[in-house]
């Protein structure tokens, strides 16, 4: 006991137990098994351990494990390893493919196989702990079943911003690059930021089968690696993103996932429910790079170890569900092979005001309607507040439709009572009457009511049963501006008062002004999900150039930057607007109409979808 107390205090070295010594009986075998490295000094702290090749030593008793995400490399992960309150070794998992002569693995089963077969190097039994992050969720979940009914005891698992995999491609894709391209460089200690309008410049006006050889060049030139160590890397990167992998069922085992504030627009929270006995999510500070950096690494890191996290006996609790609304991949189909729906995810905290656009044609009007509770989804479920919704649930929302018939020959106010008496808890006149400024037009006939003044009526109807859940459909259209305005601060104060609101609009500057969060739909899906600000932000890097469509800039076989053209304007993003206007010159593009601006969301929209709102 006193050699293996001794040989704890000795760095970059292996933990001894009882076992170890009686199955390494001499003491070259043991010495082989402790430090087999050894250096030229015989000063013992200089030795270093053997370790796979396929393995780096993060932090050097009860090991950890660490499976990367999209790049592979384990050595972004030095700074978490440091923070891991782990009474234990940190190593990093690389992926197959990295050495010479090696093939990447082409499934995600190959993917864990091989993690494992080199995991049993270093911990051949007993209790480890699992940490992914990014695509690396996707391998740990595949080696835990192989994992099921072996030798080892599973303590934590946590997955750090990792969602399921669904992806359809055959071939990487731009946003696996971007991240593949930040991380290589942020690794290096380069400037990621400084270096995104070229690399988005090689994305988006290069074939893919050119991406390689560019990017290799433009990294390489920016002191990130070698060009031809990227293309290995590169390798193991487009074996990674291209693969499909069909998920299994839930496993016994509670997982921790830890979700950055900027990924939140992708990340549903809740994609692990299926996968897993118990979820518990953790929210935290940065993106998805910097998440598993100081000092945002540190933030999550406390509040996992603060609640029962790291090696936890403890059995697995289900955790609450923290929204108000939730929707798992819905989808609805009508008959002759109508898709209208395909595979809708949302989760809803209590008091935003969530913003669902989308062309006409695009599902939103039908993913209302089940999110109502009006029909019900082909497949998929919905939950408010943690359960699936029944008969029970319209009681607890209120909806304002598009085109709704008020009672004639009544009063605003007779209006109000008379709804009131349809339900066994209402509000009170009063407080309808405040919460919708409709003091002066109580004793108004409905049929008298201006656009404006009908809209509040409507609003006050759709309160009555005071919802937990506001649906709010074009609740606008026709009104005038300064109607809309009016109407804008009761939304507002309808918030305030802890309503969860879902809206749809024709109005992008009305998004932007009450949205906390937005989706925007198309062909049944949702394309982007995030604030205003972060969607802006991520899909535009530069200044928006506008021209009217009869400037023949339509017509250019040749154009630096992707166009979006609409019915009168076409529009594209530059980050240097001096070469821009250049070339505009060397085109002879008339400059009549032109103009500058910060791009918005109807740019956006316009970008995704390749459609005018009310198209």
């Amino acid at each position: 006991m006193q050699l293996i107390n001794q040989i704890k205090q000795w760095p970059d070295c292996r933990t001894l137990t009882p076992t170890d010594v009686f199955k390494y009986p001499t003491l070259r075998e043991l010495a082989g098994f402790l430090l087999v490295d050894k250096q030229a000094s015989s000063d013992m702290a200089s030795f270093k351990p053997r370790l796979p090749q396929h393995m780096v030593n993060l932090r050097g008793a009860r090991p950890t494990f660490i499976v990367p995400g999209l790049p592979g490399l384990s050595d972004g992960y030095y700074e978490l390893a440091e923070r891991l309150a782990l009474d234990g070794e940190v190593y990093g998992l690389q992926m197959r493919g990295f050495f010479d002569g090696e093939q990447p693995a082409t499934t995600v089963e190959e993917m864990a196989a091989h993690n494992l077969a080199t995991l049993r190097q270093i911990n051949s039994n007993g209790k480890i702990n699992l940490y992914a992050h990014s695509y690396g969720g996707t391998v740990v979940y595949e080696m835990l079943k192989q994992l099921l009914d072996s030798e080892y005891e599973i303590g934590e698992v946590v997955f750090i911003d990792s969602g399921v995999l669904k992806l359809k491609q055959d071939a990487i894709d731009k946003a696996s690059v971007r991240l593949f391209c930040q991380f290589l460089l942020s690794s290096a200690g380069k400037d990621a930021k400084a270096l995104t309008p070229s690399i988005n410049q090689v994305l988006d006006h290069f074939d893919t089968t050119e991406w390689q050889t560019r990017l290799s060049v433009l990294l390489e030139g920016a002191g990130a690696l070698e060009a031809e160590q990227f293309r290995k890397i590169w390798r193991v990167v487009e074996a990674a993103v291209s693969v499909k992998y069909p998920y299994g069922p839930k496993l016994p085992y509670r997982l921790t996932l830890v979700v950055a504030d900027a990924s939140k627009g992708w990340l549903n929270k809740q994609c692990w429910d299926p996968y897993f006995e118990s979820v518990r999510v953790i929210q935290s500070a940065g993106d998805h790079m910097s998440i598993v950096r100081q000092p945002d690494c540190d933030a999550w890191l406390r509040k996992l170890q603060a609640g029962n996290g790291i090696a936890s006996d403890v059995a697995a609790i289900p955790v609450a569900d923290p929204y108000v609304l939730r929707a798992d991949e819905l989808r609805k189909h009508y008959p002759k092979a109508v898709q209208a729906v395909d595979g809708v995810s949302l989760s809803l905290n209590e008091g935003v005001c969530f913003g669902l656009l989308g062309p006409n044609g695009a599902g939103k009007t039908t993913t209302l309607e089940m999110l109502e509770g009006i029909i019900k989804p082909s497949s998929g479920q919905i939950y408010h507040r943690g359960k699936p919704i029944n008969a029970e649930y319209r009681k607890h929302i209120g909806i304002q439709f598009q085109h709704t018939a008020l009672p004639e020959l009544l009063t605003v106010k007779e209006s109000l009572q008379l709804f009131q008496k349809l339900y066994p808890s209402p509000l009170s006149l009063d407080e309808l009457v405040e919460a919708c400024a409709l003091t002066e037009y109580l004793n108004r006939d409905n049929r008298k009511l201006s656009g404006g003044q009908r809209q509040r009526l409507l609003l006050a109807i759709a309160l009555i049963n005071n919802p937990d859940i506001v649906f709010l459909d074009e609740p606008t259209t026709g009104l005038d501006p300064q109607a809309r305005h009016n109407f804008w601060s009761l939304i507002r104060n309808i918030k305030a008062r802890g309503k969860t609101i879902i809206l749809t609009t024709h109005y992008m500057d009305e998004a932007e002004q009450l949205c906390d969060e937005i989706a925007i739909m198309d062909k049944g899906r949702i394309l982007v999900q995030d604030t205003p600000q972060n969607l802006l932000a991520n899909h535009f890097d530069g200044v928006l150039i506008k021209l009217p469509k009869s400037s023949g800039l339509a017509e250019l076989s040749e154009w630096s930057y992707p166009m979006a053209i609409g019915d009168d304007v076409i529009e594209f993003v530059t980050p240097d607007v001096e070469a821009a206007l250049r070339q505009l010159a060397q085109h002879h593009i008339s400059l009549d109409g032109l103009s500058i601006v910060a791009p918005n969301l109807e740019n956006l929209f316009l970008k995704l979808t390749g459609y005018s709102l009310r198209a």
